[in-house]
């Protein structure tokens, strides 16, 4: 493939005179849905369109990779197997609530912890641990605090040897 042709990015379904650059082409499918494939330089897209005209998945094609979004009324993942999110942050907005359920058990890790809400917080559990040493399952185990001050730092609450 020459060079001129792998600057274009080619849909094995589209045919090069079909689209050409710097233009935007529909077709309808079925259900009253549309999709949508515009190319430009520098902005290249594809968009399905619902029966109301509300873009329902739009995949533009930027020059960090390809950015997807959805508009759906609901979004599932259903899989047997893991799901697994890497990124650099990641940030959940929803307006009604948030719920995390499993048989198993929860993690979670990082450099700190911040809880802020405007209401109570309600802990419930078999045993609360704060700052215990050990886990109830035993798989890891924190330092221990010293309770008690080393010899000779002058603060005359030793205990007596």
């Amino acid at each position: 493939m020459a060079t001129g042709d792998s600057e274009k990015r080619k849909m094995p379904w589209i045919d090069e005179e079909t689209l050409a650059v710097d233009e935007s082409r529909q077709f309808d499918v079925s259900a009253g849905r549309s999709v949508s494939i515009r190319m430009g330089k520098g902005s290249e897209s594809i968009e399905v369109r619902g029966p109301n005209g509300a873009p329902e998945v739009t995949i533009t094609f930027t020059a960090d990779g390809p950015c997807i979004r959805l508009g759906a009324a609901r979004l599932e993942i259903d899989t047997p197997g893991d799901v697994s999110l890497n990124c650099d942050k990641f940030s959940v907005n929803a307006m009604s609530g948030v719920s995390l359920q499993t048989p198993e058990r929860v993690e979670v890790r990082g450099e700190e912890v911040l809880l802020q809400m405007e209401r109570d917080v309600d802990l419930r559990g078999r045993f609360i641990r704060l700052n215990s040493p050990e886990s109830l399952d035993g798989k890891y185990k924190l330092p221990e605090v010293p309770t008690a001050h080393p010899d000779g730092c002058g603060c005359n609450h030793h205990e007596a040897k």
